[in-house]
């Protein structure tokens, strides 16, 4: 199929009622997404989207969403004046830097600027996304690969039973922001005590089962900055992958309120000088992954 090449004005505003879904985010929220039914993107055919949080019609409003894109579909080149992060869980996406295979996680810094595609001869990707959620200037480019298990990059996590391993994909020390990875193994059980700033659990693979309530595979979980210190009894009988964020809620709730007073989240490059905005080098997809790729699919 050929590439789809499209033009469009990326920060149209969409007729009809506000986007809010889960926007207050003093809230618990809780999404199995594998229920929720695709919402076309109004600006590129090919592009569906499963809302988590937002707020706005802008197409880089505050927001938190499972992002499909079609095989072949090219997003013109644009702006994330607030950054952007992003975990693969299927698919290939590409854009300059090279190519994200599932597993890898990545963070773009403010004024980051690129024009990602699926390429045609790829099956649709599909991704975990944050739009519009970075206000810390000066933020390092991120690009981790999950599914390298390399010991140097893992450690073990407390647990009750059982085994967790732990891979930290990002800290902030002035936001208390903290990004990272769990493997929890078959049989393991924690008791969680709620980090402050607030708390997101997005479970990748596997099942998770908080105070007896059983969390599938794509489930959502935000715990509001509120519930610092309240405890979880957690457990994976048959195991899982979880994306985990805390500390984070207090910084992106300041996001959310521009949002609410009608400042424009603009994409356009053009607001910047060409100096100012980042692009990133690239980084290919190590010989290491591809030879893996052979033996073992991604978890």
């Amino acid at each position: 199929m050929a590439a789809r090449m499209l033009t469009h004005d990326q920060d149209a505003l969409v007729e009809g009622p506000t986007i809010n879904v889960n926007s207050e985010l003093g809230r618990r929220a809780m999404i199995q997404t594998a229920a929720v039914p695709w919402s076309p993107s109004p600006w590129i055919p090919g592009i569906n989207r499963k809302f988590l949080d937002r707020y706005g019609n802008g197409q880089f409003v505050p927001s938190t969403s499972v992002v499909s894109f079609a095989s072949g579909v090219r997003d013109p080149y644009h702006a994330h004046p607030h950054g952007e992060e992003f975990y693969v869980l299927s698919g290939v996406f590409t854009d300059h830097t090279g190519d994200y295979l599932p597993g890898f996680y990545v963070r773009h810094p403010m004024r980051w600027c690129h024009a990602p595609y699926v390429d045609p001869q790829n099956d649709d990707a599909v991704l975990w996304v944050k739009v519009s959620q970075v206000a810390e200037e000066g933020e390092p480019i991120i690009v981790k690969d999950t599914c390298d298990l390399d010991p140097s990059e893992w450690e073990d996590a407390p647990s009750t039973s059982g085994r967790i391993r732990r891979r930290p994909l990002h800290t902030s020390q002035r936001t208390g922001e903290r990004v990272w990875i769990e493997l929890w193994e078959p049989g393991t059980a924690n008791l969680v005590t709620q980090p402050a700033g607030g708390e997101e659990v997005f479970v990748i693979s596997g099942s998770l089962l908080e105070n007896g309530v059983a969390h599938p595979a794509l489930t959502w979980i935000r715990n509001p900055p509120d519930g610092e210190g309240k405890c979880w009894a957690r457990s994976a009988p048959e195991g899982c992958k979880l994306l985990m964020k805390s500390g984070h809620l207090p910084m992106v709730s300041m996001l959310y309120a521009q949002a609410k007073d009608g400042s424009l989240f603009s994409s356009s490059v053009l607001q910047y000088r060409e100096e100012e905005r980042i692009h990133g080098s690239a980084h290919g997809v190590d010989v290491r992954r591809r030879e893996r790729e052979l033996e073992t699919p991604p978890r």
